[in-house]
């Protein structure tokens, strides 16, 4: 930790107080976790601080608006169009084909490699995990889960028949046994995710699109005959081809390795999106979408002739999405591992 190494190598006796005992944790001896990859009770507090002075600096602006009598509404209720934030091109530039290059990365403003500003797209994200506090995975579901179930009883191959199941997986479910003596320790996450076979058939998902202003309002959703974007370039509803609108999707699973028999994204799902299917599915190999070294996200991608649709399939004021199906396919038995999904991304033209 670049923070904390000046100190860490001076005598134990002379640190400051807030970087002796740096390796010793806060839980009570012998709960699990105390690892060399697991910020200790120092760490914590070190980061703890660190966020504090990025707070204590915004409402230090608050309080002297406050003071002076300004009027807050034109500093902070100001309805505005989103800004258009430019960014220094990334460390390692992805070759222009990458999966997802634009979605993990963004894009050079001008188009060309070489370019030291970088735009991003509006991206969207719905997970099961746990915790979050807007935009759940189960929000865009629209069909083809099973009954929820207590997530950590074991569960038969039957219960896969009546759909996807949300689950924890053997490693979440062992480690939270672990961690029960303790309370929890105080974490609240929670790896959950919807878990599937060929018994299970199709889940269905419905992707809202979120990427513009519409009519003037900032917020999500959509209505009316225009949407404006960051360039003021108006899009029309009737434009139905969903290249037009999402320029990338990304699915993820669960960030835990079950064995070399566990289910294969590549290999045992078949995705529909917007009506088509995606024929060139592919793993992401970048840093933030793999786990231990094991890739957990795949591009699904936009295919050629998928269609954007309205939320319940007419009216012309119902928010505009694109609908993804999902389903099971092979030879995958519970005991080797599901197929599981954990995270929807995508990203969609605003730019």
């Amino acid at each position: 930790d670049p923070a904390a190494e000046p100190f860490l190598k001076e005598d134990e006796g002379i640190r400051p107080p807030g970087f002796q005992e740096w390796r010793k944790f806060g839980a009570p001896k012998g709960a699990p976790g105390q690892a060399r990859h697991h910020p200790s009770l120092k760490e914590h507090e070190l980061i703890g601080w660190m966020l504090a002075m990025h707070f204590l600096g915004a409402m230090e602006v608050a309080v002297d608006i406050i003071v002076r009598e300004v009027d807050t509404a034109h500093h902070l209720l100001k309805q505005h169009d989103p800004a258009t934030v430019v960014l220094p091109p990334p460390k390692h530039i992805p070759s222009a084909n990458s999966p997802a290059e634009s979605l993990l990365f963004g894009l050079p403003s001008s188009g060309a490699e070489n370019d030291k500003h970088w735009k991003m797209n509006h991206v969207s994200c719905r997970t099961s995990f746990d915790p979050v506090l807007e935009g759940t995975l189960k929000e865009v579901v629209v069909s083809g889960l099973a009954d929820e179930l207590d997530l950590m009883l074991p569960k038969s191959e039957m219960i896969y028949v009546d759909g996807w199941v949300l689950d924890y997986g053997d490693g979440e479910k062992k480690a939270k046994r672990k961690l029960k003596p303790f309370d929890g320790l105080g974490y609240i996450d929670s790896k959950k995710a919807y878990y599937g076979l060929p018994m299970s058939k199709t889940l269905s998902f419905w992707l809202p699109w979120e990427g513009f202003t519409v009519s003037g309002d900032s917020g999500r959703g959509n209505s009316g005959n225009q949407l404006r974007g960051n360039k003021d370039v108006e899009l029309k509803l009737e434009e139905d081809d969903a290249s037009n609108w999402y320029r990338s999707l990304v699915v993820c699973e669960v960030n835990e390795d079950r064995g070399e028999n566990e289910c294969n994204f590549e290999k045992n799902i078949d995705f529909v999106v917007g009506g088509k299917p995606a024929t060139d599915v592919t793993y992401i190999d970048a840093t933030g979408v793999s786990y231990l070294k094991k890739r957990i996200c795949v591009n699904v991608g936009i295919p050629e002739g998928s269609k954007v649709s309205r939320k319940d399939g007419s009216s012309a004021d119902s928010p505009l999405g694109l609908s993804l199906d999902v389903t099971a396919k092979g030879f995958l038995l519970l005991k080797d591992g599901p197929c599981s999904i954990s995270h929807v991304v995508w990203e969609e033209h605003t730019l």
